[in-house]
């Protein structure tokens, strides 16, 4: 009985042990199963993302790479075997980026960012970079964060294009903006280095055989006035002969550099720009690195070409501008000569342009002797601007005279002026014009106003009157009637006539206007008559905020003797 139970045990024995090693291979076949199906699955996952463009990056909940796609291996400036097992932050370390990472695995929600700049602190060259990016959470069936996929598209090139044109807009409305060639220059010296992102720039301009750096931007200020021979600068010549830039990625070794100059500058990388006006290069605008050696992008090198074109353009405006304007100061300064001194009175006289454009102003006056010491005063403003109305205002201004000196009344010398100017003027044309003549021994003023606003006479006993009778003005209609006025002028009363500029200045929103100019004049402490011309316009200047809306021109007349307004 005892044998037949020990057999039995022994039986039983063998039996839990196949049953045991059963259950043992069955769980290592298990095993083997799963490891192949998750060697499939990662194969899978891996073949899916590499189908793609996007930059894919997994990892797992300690931010650790399992697995990357070449795309973003590529993107991130390692490879795959540098980045798996690696962990995100130790090789890109960003404190943000690190907390949204954190956010999205504790709480499993999934995050999107569009355009977020991004710097490599290990690839300090590449700059700032901008991406697209999602954080998507995996989970497990229970709803636990096993992982995060990252994925990245590079929106860089699009972002530095409208940031390129967006700059290129407003350096074109900034150098439309003013005529003066410095501030052009200074103005894209400063703005362009900004918007391409560079570290320092140079606007040289050509001086015979030589190139001369005229103005700069985080350049030594000693720099400025500097000399180079064209062997000195080779890239520049190449630049001025093509018309075209030439970009120089490593300025140490490129042949077409001088490396002795580059190195005294530290230039590791440049482009340089020619300027050309009317196919002349005359100057060249560079672009330089220093710190680190920089690739010229093709959008970079693009808004380059687009930018030479705009200041190329703006810079021949401007000195067809300045040509156009020194031949329009030296005209205008023509039609406004008076003499230095009369005999028998004292006078001022001031004009301002109210624009800056190269265009002679109607504005006018003018003073002049006559025979039996009588002395002839104008002042006039012709409609319009330009060269048809310089020519009408010198037809003007010689007809008065002319006619002035055959003794008639200023009422009759505006009747044949009126009929000549309605002869040699285009429709539409007209003037406004006060002929007076002074008689200085009497005093005895005589005018006609033709359509001007009223002169005004501050007396020396300090009140204000106005000269209200008024004619047609001149050039509108032809045989039109004129009518003198009479008034006396004695020792200490000041003549005062000027243009509508001063009476249509703006103010607040309204006009400086005749009642504020007759005030301001009646307020008048004593003052010289060559000084009042300057203290009216001051006070139209201040109270219209420095600026006017159209020429102005005031001429003062006064006995000489007792001075007193």
């Amino acid at each position: 009985m005892a044998e037949l139970n020990k057999e039995t045990e022994r039986i039983s024995a063998e039996e839990e042990y196949e049953k045991l090693l059963k259950q043992i291979r069955q769980e290592q076949q298990h095993a083997i199963e799963l490891a192949l199906t998750l060697e499939k699955e990662r194969d899978t996952l891996q073949a899916i993302m590499e189908s793609t463009d996007a930059h894919l990056a997994y990892l797992d909940p300690a931010f650790n790479f399992i697995t990357v796609n070449s795309t973003y291996a590529e993107g991130s400036g390692h490879t795959k075997e540098e980045l798996i097992g690696r962990n995100h932050f130790d090789l890109f370390p960003n404190p943000e980026n690190e907390a949204i990472f954190k956010r999205v695995r504790d709480t499993g929600e999934l995050v999107e960012y569009r355009a977020k700049p991004f710097e490599y602190e290990d690839q300090p060259w590449r700059g700032v970079t901008y991406w697209d990016w999602t954080l998507t959470p995996v989970k497990d069936a229970s709803g636990n964060v096993i992982g995060l996929v990252l994925s990245l598209v590079d929106v860089t090139e699009s972002i530095r294009a409208k940031q390129l044109s967006d700059a290129l807009n407003d350096i074109n409305a900034t150098i439309s903006s003013t005529l003066n060639i410095d501030e052009i220059m200074q103005m894209v010296v400063v703005d362009a280095a900004q918007a391409i992102g560079c570290e320092t720039s140079a606007l040289d301009t050509r001086e015979g055989d030589e190139w001369v750096i005229r103005y700069v931007y985080k350049f030594p200020r000693e720099s400025v006035g500097a000399h180079f021979k064209a062997e000195d600068v080779p890239f520049v010549e190449l630049a001025a002969k093509t018309k075209e830039p030439v970009v120089i990625n490593d300025s140490f070794t490129d042949p077409r550099v001088n490396p002795e100059v580059q190195r005294r500058y530290n230039v590791r990388s440049v482009t340089v720009l020619p300027l050309i006006i009317r196919e002349e290069v005359f100057g060249a605008l560079f672009f330089n690195y220093h710190a680190v050696q920089h690739t010229f992008t093709d959008l970079e090198i693009d808004f380059a070409k687009k930018l030479s074109s705009s200041v190329s353009l703006a810079l021949e405006n401007a000195r067809l501008y300045e040509s156009e304007r020194h031949i329009a100061d030296t005209l205008q300064k023509s039609l406004l000569v008076i003499p230095e001194k009369i005999g028998g009175i004292e006078f001022g006289y001031l004009y301002r342009s109210a624009t800056e454009a190269a265009q002679v102003g109607g504005d006018f006056y003018d003073i002049f002797e006559l025979e039996h010491g009588k002395v002839g005063i104008v002042i006039g403003d012709v409609s319009g601007k330009g060269i048809e109305a310089t020519a009408l205002t010198t037809v003007v201004k010689n007809t008065i005279k002319a006619h002035a000196y055959e003794d008639g009344t200023p009422a009759l010398i505006m009747a044949k002026t009126n009929d000549l100017v309605r002869r040699v003027s285009s429709p539409g044309t007209f003037v406004t014009v006060i002929f007076a003549v002074l008689d200085t021994e009497t005093g005895k003023l005589t005018y006609c106003n033709a359509g001007h606003p009223p002169a005004i006479i501050k007396r020396a006993s300090g009140s204000v009157e106005l000269l209200t009778k008024f004619s047609p003005i001149i050039g509108a209609f032809s045989g039109m009637h004129y009518r003198s006025g009479n008034e006396k002028l004695k020792k200490g009363d000041i003549l005062i006539i000027y243009t509508d500029g001063i009476i249509e200045a703006r103010c607040n929103g309204g006009f400086y206007g005749e009642e504020r100019l007759v005030k301001f004049i009646k307020s008048l402490e004593p003052t010289p008559a060559n000084e009042v011309p300057k203290a009216i316009f001051n006070n139209v200047m201040r109270c219209a905020g420095n600026k006017l809306t159209d020429d102005v021109a005031i001429l003062t007349v006064s006995l000489e003797g007792e001075r007193n307004a």
